[in-house]
């Protein structure tokens, strides 16, 4: 049996940050227990088969934006695949964005009404905050003495 959330589901934003943790590790929860095969998650962020993705072309949706969105849709998300991006997002304007090239996972919460009114502000809250985020947190060459990555000290 599944579980039917009918009208959606409800999760803290903790919750979301988790989720979309996971799904950048792979699958795997930050105790490293594999719960969702990575097959699934590689199948969901290469935006499915061509079809899935000729057929989210052809969608009213893409077709609002003008057509060829570069976007497809899989399992409930919307994934750029070039990009390495992925986001599932709510009828608020509830917000899980992934973004693989990055590292980097965003959750935003939200009771907007018409969260359509927003949702181009919050992209480029989204783009904006991981710019910022590269220049206070370079990636760094892991060195053999050292593990993991050296934070730099940020100049704001």
């Amino acid at each position: 049996k599944f579980v039917d959330y009918g009208g959606g589901g409800s999760a803290t934003a903790r919750d979301m940050l988790r989720f979309g943790k996971m799904m950048l590790d792979m699958g795997k929860t930050a105790d490293g227990v594999q719960i969702v095969p990575r097959e699934v998650v590689q199948d969901i962020m290469a935006g499915g088969t061509d079809k899935n993705i000729e057929e989210y072309e052809n969608s009213r949706e893409c077709q609002n934006k003008g057509g060829n969105c570069g976007v497809a849709y899989r399992n409930m998300f919307r994934i750029k695949p070039d990009m390495g991006n992925y986001d599932q997002s709510g009828i608020h304007g509830q917000w899980v964005h992934v973004d693989t090239k990055n590292d980097y996972v965003a959750v935003k919460h939200s009771s907007n009404s018409n969260s359509t009114q927003m949702s181009l502000l919050e992209l480029f809250a989204i783009n904006l905050s991981k710019v910022g985020l590269q220049r206070i947190i370079p990636k760094s060459k892991k060195s053999k003495k050292s593990k993991g990555r050296k934070v730099a000290k940020s100049g704001y």
